[in-house]
């Protein structure tokens, strides 16, 4: 984070994310994140800060491989109500536009990703409140990506941390607990996902658009292995021929046109062929 408040090396080409001004006044803590991106040879390619009018703090930095949608996460924590948060983010699996505490004592954690041209395209306050005087403390430390999952380990010591499933909705006691989260890059044009029941088999595709190949990743809890596998183009009209390595479990696309296609599949064991659309966009 930074306290510079005048001579902050500002540099948002058009159309990206720009705050120029520093805001970070706030009572009792002050200080803006930023987030910024050298060319290669060394020279500034981007530079703004991220915060609202009361104290923000970056610590995480993560990106997507290229072909994976080149997004750029960056998480830390803040004590600003008016955290740049884009309108229109209903479609988010996961989305809290609300401070857990509106005030410049305590903080949430917050989560914000970029496109490849350093645009805001969504953030989230990430946390609760505390299990003493109903404020909390949450941040997100650290950030990793593999393949098209996003993920953010940080520290609270909030009681009704929101975002908690699956393993553990019990604030432990201590001064802190550490979580992790996970994040799917749903809603984006990178990923189909068939949500699974008991009597259903289900898998992922990815990178979507795709280029040269194509991954499936099959839901291990089911099994892998595939009964048959079918891929048809725009017009219906089956491909033959198609190169699938079972054990990488790579589809090659390198002599298909661009275009849209449909992908059937049928997992052993399972009595329902899935199938699931995807594009082609070299």
């Amino acid at each position: 984070f930074t306290q510079t408040t005048s001579s902050f090396p500002f540099l948002a080409p058009s159309g990206s994310y720009s705050q120029s001004s520093y805001g970070g006044n706030g009572a009792n803590r002050f200080g803006d994140a930023f987030f910024s991106v050298l060319n290669p040879n060394g020279s500034l390619k981007y530079s703004s800060y991220l915060g609202g009018q009361s104290g923000d703090e970056g610590f995480a930095l993560a990106s997507l491989r290229r072909g994976l949608g080149n997004n750029i996460f960056t998480g830390g924590n803040t004590r600003s109500s008016n955290f740049p948060i884009p309108s229109g983010q209903s479609n988010l699996l996961y989305v809290n536009n609300l401070l857990g505490n509106a005030n410049d004592t305590y903080k949430d954690g917050y989560i914000a990703s970029f496109d490849k041209d350093l645009s805001l395209k969504w953030s989230t306050y990430i946390g609760g409140g505390s299990h003493i005087a109903g404020n909390g403390e949450d941040e997100i430390l650290s950030a990793s990506c593999h393949e098209l999952n996003v993920y953010f380990i940080g520290n609270t010591n909030s009681s009704d941390f929101k975002p908690v499933r699956d393993f553990s909705n019990i604030f432990n006691g201590g001064v802190n607990d550490g979580f992790i989260l996970k994040f799917q890059m749903e809603g984006t044009p990178l990923s189909i996902k068939k949500q699974l029941t008991n009597n259903e088999k289900g898998f992922l595709v990815y990178p979507v658009p795709a280029q040269d190949f194509l991954i499936l990743d099959l839901d291990k809890r089911f099994g892998n292995e595939i009964e048959f596998l079918n891929l048809f183009n725009f017009c219906g009209k089956q491909i033959e021929n198609v190169n699938f390595d079972e054990q990488n479990s790579k589809l090659n696309l390198e002599n298909l046109e661009n275009g849209f296609y449909l992908l059937s599949i049928k997992i052993k064991g399972n009595s329902e062929i899935s199938r699931v659309k995807f594009v082609i966009n070299k």
